[in-house]
């Protein structure tokens, strides 16, 4: 069973409330009638494939995605390396978000993509994890061309762009991912 969610309203009888901090806890008073809004638990959903497309087809505050596409738009789409995140998620929305983008890309005549993987400092994927995450079709139809590149620390390319307090700051176009690699 979930926890409902309700709204406290602070009286004299309340005790130290746990606040973040940054990254730390903390006991905080606060002022009498503040209201402290206690979320409900979040359920979990039946039909993860269904938002996606609700969200694709209908988002909060912009034209549907496919209103925007047409056949002059150059469209990068970035997938976040989140291999490790606690806890593990049920379902992984990368390889639907990403099937249906490109979908609508290509309904709207579209032939500019390119797909980069944010690594950051994490390792570059391999045409394994490519395939795992991003499936079958998507990784056959773009690895062989080239379009799916990598974006971290260990790029040949990096340039610096600047200084941030006597420490290089930089960039780089994306490298594609190795053909090699097994």
């Amino acid at each position: 069973m979930t926890r409902p969610g309700f709204v406290l309203e602070v009286d004299d009888r309340t005790p130290h409330l746990m606040t973040m901090s940054g990254a730390e806890l903390r006991l905080e008073r606060f002022g009498i009638g503040t209201q402290v809004v206690y979320t409900a638990d979040a359920v979990g959903s039946s039909d993860p494939v269904g938002l996606i497309d609700a969200a694709v087809g209908a988002p909060i505050g912009s034209a549907p995605l496919a209103d925007l596409l047409r056949p002059d738009t150059k469209l990068t789409l970035v997938i976040v390396d989140a291999d490790a995140p606690l806890p593990r998620p049920h379902f992984d929305p990368r390889r639907t978000l990403t099937e249906r983008v490109l979908e609508l890309a290509a309904r709207g005549g579209v032939d500019d993509v390119e797909l980069v993987v944010a690594n950051g400092l994490k390792q570059r994927w391999s045409i394994q994890q490519v395939t795992r995450v991003l499936g079958d079709r998507i990784a056959t139809s773009f690895l062989p061309d080239g379009l799916i590149t990598s974006h971290d620390v260990t790029s040949p390319d990096l340039v610096t762009i600047g200084q941030v307090d006597g420490t290089p700051s930089a960039s780089t176009g994306g490298s594609p991912i190795p053909t090699w690699w097994w």
